[in-house]
């Protein structure tokens, strides 16, 4: 597993992650029983879209690559 490098808040709904390997993935949460959604990004030679799931306090769906 790649170990987490730093976490940028941008508000108290949404953040980034930044790995050490470059990669960075978007949490963007809403309140209720909506979540949060969560895109995974691959950093090469850009930020290129690998994955999207939907998280919630209830249930984690499947990962959907792109």
């Amino acid at each position: 597993m790649v170990e987490l490098k730093e976490k940028i808040i941008i508000d108290d709904n949404n953040y980034i992650k930044v790995f050490t390997d470059g990669n960075f993935e978007i949490h963007c949460t809403a309140y209720g029983p909506l979540g949060a959604n969560v895109y995974h990004y691959e950093n090469r030679g850009g930020g290129l879209l690998k994955w999207s799931q939907r998280r919630s306090y209830s249930f984690v769906s499947k990962i959907t690559n792109h």
